[in-house]
């Protein structure tokens, strides 16, 4: 018997070159669809970052953060969902937020938890902020004020204003830590300073009736100002409180009359009192 080794090896030959095709074939395609993935990946990176930009943006006014997922989220959602999953925290946060609010998705407190954390754990402080609401009012997880706290605190300590605030409120009302004047002072200083209004009311409360630092109404007025000038209600009617009675300012009841009508514009009810008691009908806005 003879056997054909040309034949034989040509053979060999013929699908070596085949397998060696094969291979680069695939070393292509998969450095084109990592390309791909890449390419992907940035363009939805850009395109957290701009959305989140935004959000921020429309955060700095009443209910702007609500309003704007209200608006966006339906159109975006897909986009946010792939960024969390891509383990991106903005997005994270952003798609928590709907899932808290039920902006383009049905509401779930769980998976809002899920995605704050998941954010919260990479130290993305806004979501760290948002993880402590949920435990402070148990919505997603079991209520605890010591888990609540100690998720604002990170936040405020990396100079999330909000979160400052939050736990200003938790010393000021023993919630989740030891009751301390002093302490809320502190914090609701660190929310004031950076521009924060709830956080510039309550540091003007704290020197209008003397809690955690010595009663101070000139101190007061000032912080209550800043904040009434943001147009926080509260803030505006205190203000008109002090100068209706001469506190921290020369009594002005002109100048009363018109912080009370801002306040009632927006609803608020003492206001509104107020002025009707006066003769003054104001009708709140819509």
């Amino acid at each position: 018997m003879t056997i054909n080794i040309r034949n034989r090896f040509s053979s060999v030959s013929a699908n070596s070159k085949l397998l060696a095709v094969f291979v680069v074939c695939l070393l292509v395609f998969g450095f084109l669809s990592g390309n791909a993935c890449v390419a992907q990946s940035g363009g939805i990176k850009t395109q957290i970052e701009a959305d989140y930009k935004e959000y921020l943006e429309a955060a700095n006014k009443t209910a702007g953060a609500k309003k704007y997922l209200e608006k966006n989220a339906k159109a975006k959602i897909a986009v946010w969902k792939t960024a969390a999953e891509a383990g991106i925290p903005e997005g994270q946060l952003l798609l928590g937020n709907c899932y808290l609010w039920g902006n383009g998705v049905t509401k779930d407190y769980t998976e809002a938890v899920k995605w704050f954390r998941k954010a919260a754990d990479q130290g993305h402080a806004k979501a760290q902020n948002n993880l402590g609401g949920c435990y402070l009012t148990g919505d997603g997880v079991s209520p605890d004020g010591v888990e609540a706290a100690r998720w604002y605190r990170k936040a405020a300590e990396q100079g999330e204003a909000t979160a400052a605030y939050n736990l200003g409120m938790c010393y000021d009302r023993g919630r989740g830590a030891v009751q301390d004047g002093a302490e809320a002072v502190k914090w609701y200083r660190k929310a004031a300073e950076q521009g924060h209004a709830p956080g510039q009311w309550m540091l003007g409360c704290c020197y209008y009736f003397g809690n955690g630092v010595t009663k101070d109404d000139a101190e007061a007025v000032k912080w209550l100002r800043k904040a009434a000038e943001q147009g926080y209600a509260e803030a505006q009617w205190r203000l008109g409180e002090c100068y209706n009675s001469g506190e921290g300012v020369t009594q002005d009841e002109a100048e009363a009359v018109k912080w009370y009508r801002k306040a009632a514009e927006q609803g608020h009810t003492e206001s509104l009192k107020i002025l009707k008691e006066q003769g003054i009908q104001v009708q709140p806005a819509k």
